[in-house]
């Protein structure tokens, strides 16, 4: 797939640009990178469609790099105690949600709504195949924002120039 409907369309070809780039950026020679090439494969054609928000199917991207990448957050518990059932916030200096008894060790915690975590989980834990195959509010899609941007900006040190003609 050539993806040539992208080839006319600015913004979406500098979206594919970042997701090589991002690829490129994790991606070793000599490594099975399999599951990286179906990421890029998948994000693109989600591009291609048009069906989902560009910014959502950014988010997605790099949170599931993170996670074929084996640096993932946690989301599915408490990051410093273990606990699940408490309200979170997401904190990248602790790699992940931290609860509200443990909040403090968590200067830098975006508050998250039970739809966002359950937005990262999904992320995190569905098959490439069926990762773009869901929509989330507006404000969903503003805290998920916020925690990949913290994210990136915290675990990534390089900045992408697709992504800074993107912002601009």
């Amino acid at each position: 797939n050539y993806f040539m409907e992208l080839s006319t369309d600015f913004e979406g070809a500098y979206y594919g640009f970042y997701f090589m780039e991002v690829a490129d950026y994790f991606t070793k020679e000599y490594n099975d990178e399999r599951e990286m090439l179906k990421l890029v494969y998948q994000s693109l054609r989600a591009l291609a469609s048009g069906n989902i928000n560009r910014e959502l199917v950014r988010y997605i991207f790099e949170m599931k790099t993170f996670v074929v990448n084996g640096e993932a957050p946690e989301v599915f518990r408490c990051a410093n105690c273990g606990v699940g059932d408490r309200s979170m916030v997401f904190s990248s200096q602790n790699h992940g949600t931290i609860c509200s008894e443990c909040q403090g060790i968590a200067p830098d915690g975006i508050a998250l709504s039970k739809a966002a975590l359950y937005t990262l989980q999904y992320i995190a834990s569905s098959t490439i195949e069926k990762l773009y195959t869901f929509k989330v509010s507006d404000e969903v899609l503003d805290e998920i924002r916020k925690v990949m941007q913290q994210y990136m900006d915290a675990h990534i040190d390089k900045k992408f120039k697709s992504l800074e003609i993107l912002e601009m």
